[in-house]
């Protein structure tokens, strides 16, 4: 051989290796390896610098190159072998360090998971009695004797009781899950979306209103007076509005009736006044007659 003479067996063999080292230094770069596999990563370095020296600077056998890359040959089998015995020496320490914590590592585990026990239990009380509270508020408002009606921010009806259902004529399955404006005439049915919207920009209100006077209209199309109050809540972070109304026809019946005799009365009082006027002039007439001639 000589100095830019090429032993291609020993090329073939620096290729090989080369090609095959590649993977596991890119491996090496991008996880974490047990010291076994550090020590054959490193191993593939010496072993590469041992084909480099025979097939492009030895010579002959036992040339200073030959014996430098007996060397490096003698550390590239070396290092897998002290990973080895590095890596059982570390794994044996690690056993019993785990196997001295594995009691305190037991009663944490058991701690935690009484403690997790514990919260859930907690929960489920919280969350029994937050339904338990549903429960009870639906039932007064189902049996209160006032029309309830519960809807969210964008107007659909979320609660219908019975009151409301004798009023409005609608079911719950009905009318459940539809827009308030169902239950408006117009105009007030277009504008009821706008209503809202104004009232969330002020957040200082509490109340949207408080016995008004309104107009509903029932299911078979009939326009009927009603007393609503209306006030806002939070339920989940989202706007509710409860609204309680009571149908005041009657009410609105006899108002106008007293009007009427009022007005009845009126005219009657004024037709008396107007009679006795008259007959008082009447009377004065002939007395002055009679005292002048006297």
């Amino acid at each position: 051989h000589g100095l830019f003479t090429v032993d291609f067996f020993n090329l073939a063999a620096l290729s090989i290796l080369t090609v095959l080292a590649a993977p596991h230094f890119l491996r090496f770069t991008r996880s974490n390896l047990s010291l076994f596999d550090t020590a054959v990563v490193i191993s593939v370095i010496p072993l590469i610098i041992t084909q480099c020296l025979t097939a492009f600077f030895s010579d002959t056998y036992g040339d200073a190159y030959h014996t430098a890359a007996f060397y490096t040959r003698f550390l590239g089998y070396l290092f897998p072998l002290v990973g080895l015995l590095a890596s059982n020496i570390s794994i044996g320490i690690s056993k019993h360090y785990t196997f001295e914590q594995l009691i305190d590592l037991q009663m944490l585990l058991e701690n935690k998971s009484k403690e997790l026990e514990r919260e859930n239990k907690e929960r489920s009380l919280i969350q029994k009695r937050l339904q338990q509270s549903r429960d009870f508020s639906q039932a007064v408002l189902e049996t209160a004797a006032e029309a309830v009606i519960i809807i969210d921010r964008f107007g659909r009806i979320e609660f219908f009781n019975s009151a409301a259902e004798n009023i409005f004529l609608y079911s719950k399955k009905e009318i459940v899950g539809r827009k308030v404006n169902n239950l408006m005439p117009l105009p007030h049915d277009e504008k009821h979306d706008q209503y809202i919207e104004n009232f969330l920009q002020n957040s200082n209100n509490k109340n949207m209103g408080l016995g008004r006077e309104v107009f509903g209209i029932k299911k078979d199309g009939t326009e009927f007076p009603l007393q609503l109050s209306i006030s806002s809540i939070i339920e989940e972070d989202q706007p509710k509005f409860i609204g309680i109304l009571t149908d005041i026809t009657e009410t609105v019946k006899y108002r106008e009736k007293l009007k009427q005799q009022a007005s009845q009365l009126e005219l009657s009082n004024k037709i008396k006044d107007e009679f006795v006027s008259t007959v008082s002039h009447e009377l004065r007439t002939p007395l002055s007659s009679i005292i002048g001639y006297v």
